[in-house]
């Protein structure tokens, strides 16, 4: 695992470097998520000469599946080492523009500001009660594009989002896997979502799909790759 951990660290390394970003959002496979229609289930912000190295990450992260969630700055390498199924980076360089404000918040007290910590793995999309890593980014992303809208007020970044259109995954939950995470998972909750999803057994979540075709909708995506290790 370390093995490969590394080499994929060396080569996401190389093509950010080769990229000339100074800001992107990097995505990995931590589980598979196929029976949902999606494939990347983690994204974080990775920054060049970010203060703790040429390359650092930001990104949220559930605490040992409980409800909690903190932010933490990494190195590449720590990105690989919690054993996803496969070792993958979708990479996705923001419009040049967008990079800049990216990098200013994500080295900034509103980063922190804008996150919360009673985490849900299924968060909803619109609503400030539980918040999840993807949730987080997209919420930051909204603060760096209309930074004197929101003010890294997390209801206000959703709000600016649901008016320029965003547009969450929606996910299936059966009743028996519904009842499961009820009773024995701490780091998915449904009472934040609407009683009409509840009862359809269908879910918005953010998810790293629904960021990347949010980016392309406002036309703020200037490349997008996958290494393969």
């Amino acid at each position: 695992m370390i093995s490969m951990a590394s080499d994929a660290a060396i080569e996401t390394y190389q093509a950010l470097d080769n990229s000339g970003a100074e800001a992107a959002i990097l995505a990995r496979v931590g589980a598979d998520i196929s029976e949902y229609g999606l494939r990347y289930t983690h994204a974080a912000i990775a920054v060049r000469e970010h203060p703790k190295g040429h390359w650092f990450i930001r990104h949220q992260l559930n605490i040992c599946a409980t409800d909690r969630s903190e932010l933490f700055d990494q190195g590449l390498m720590n990105f690989f080492l919690d054993d996803p199924v496969v070792y993958e980076t979708g990479v996705l360089i923001p419009s040049t523009d967008l990079q800049a404000r990216i990098k200013a918040v994500v080295l900034s007290p509103k980063a922190a500001r804008l996150h919360h910590d009673d985490y849900s793995m299924i968060a909803n999309p619109f609503s400030t009660r539980y918040q999840n890593s993807n949730q987080w980014m997209l919420e930051l992303i909204a603060a760096a594009q209309a930074p004197h809208e929101i003010m890294a007020d997390r209801r206000l970044a959703q709000q600016w989002l649901r008016k320029k259109g965003y547009r969450p995954s929606r996910i299936a939950i059966s009743p028996f896997k519904l009842l499961g995470a009820s009773l024995f998972r701490a780091n998915i909750r449904f009472d934040d979502h609407t009683k009409t999803e509840r009862d359809n057994g269908r879910y918005n979540v953010v998810s790293v799909r629904s960021i990347r075709d949010f980016l392309y909708s406002q036309g703020k995506i200037a490349d997008e790759f996958v290494v393969r290790p």
